[in-house]
């Protein structure tokens, strides 16, 4: 975990100005010159925390021949199962809520 009270009195965004040559390097803030070095990091930790990103193939075999049965709506998870020659690997695709993207309508929230 990253500790981000070594950040507190950064500049704020946006950094139009900085990123578009206004400024020097030597002209920056020590703080802000912490913060862009740790930027990998720190992208790391987003990373890190967003869980591992869907499986759109076989975790046994590589295959992307899989098959998705049931729905996930009531349990959160769904069976998923591979169908190439061989490989008899089964597997629970379990689902969390990480937020939401309007298609139609205003979000009201």
């Amino acid at each position: 975990m990253i500790d981000t009270d070594q950040y507190e009195g950064h500049t704020p965004a946006p950094w139009d100005g900085i990123l578009s040559g206004y400024f020097t390097i030597e002209q920056l803030k020590e703080i802000d010159k912490t913060l862009m070095q740790d930027a990998p990091l720190l992208l790391e930790e987003v990373k890190r925390l967003r869980g591992e990103p869907e499986v759109n193939c076989c975790p046994t075999c590589g295959s992307s021949d899989i098959t998705i049965y049931d729905s996930f709506v009531d349990s959160g998870s769904h069976k998923v199962s591979c169908e190439a020659d061989g490989c008899e690997s089964r597997w629970f695709e379990i689902w969390r809520h990480v937020g939401i993207e309007m298609i139609e309508g205003d979000d009201n929230r």
